[in-house]
């Protein structure tokens, strides 16, 4: 788990390295990766990733920013802000084996943070691309405007799950307090 974590890492940080126009190096938290199993992995799904952006059409607005929702109150680090075709999109870039809808209601978190703190921005789609550490292909998948809304609606259900628990634990604690 923590090699395939790592590797995520890495690629991400290459790509954030890449945009911003700095030497690429494969690296985590706790500095550059030295085996050599997933040195070959990272180039791997990086140049997937490059290839993938060149022919892509994207143009990059902004990488690896952190927002925070001051109306939902949470927030996330979104991987890129992309505009392609009058189109903006907010994008997550995966080196899972799938994509999965967890993943989809995760991009539709960012955008609604986006579109809430950034209005200047109004992100209308979504983008995974998932990163294959086997093949090293890049698979994009978009997400319309409806297919967010839907999984902005799953966020805030969780939310006020959420919510109604810490209430719930704080009149149990109150009750036990009484006896």
């Amino acid at each position: 788990w923590k090699r395939d974590t790592d590797i995520g890492t890495a690629v991400h940080k290459m790509i954030e390295q890449q945009v911003a126009g700095k030497i690429i190096i494969p690296e985590t938290e706790e500095g550059p990766l030295t085996e050599e199993s997933m040195l070959r992995t990272c180039w791997l799904c990086y140049r997937g990733w490059e290839s993938w952006y060149a022919s892509s059409g994207f143009k990059i607005l902004h990488t690896e920013m952190s927002l925070v929702s001051e109306v939902e109150r949470f927030g996330g680090t979104f991987d890129a802000i992309l505009e392609k075709d009058d189109y903006r999109y907010v994008a997550d870039w995966k080196t899972s084996k799938q994509v999965n809808h967890a993943m989809m209601i995760q991009v539709a978190g960012y955008r609604g943070i986006i579109n809430e703190v950034m209005p200047d921005y109004a992100i209308q789609r979504g983008l995974i691309v998932r990163l294959s550490k086997q093949t090293g292909r890049a698979i994009p998948r978009p997400f319309r405007s409806s297919q967010l809304d839907v999984g902005w609606k799953q966020i805030l259900r969780q939310l006020a799950v959420h919510e109604g628990r810490k209430k719930v634990a704080k009149a149990f604690k109150e009750y036990e307090d009484a006896t």
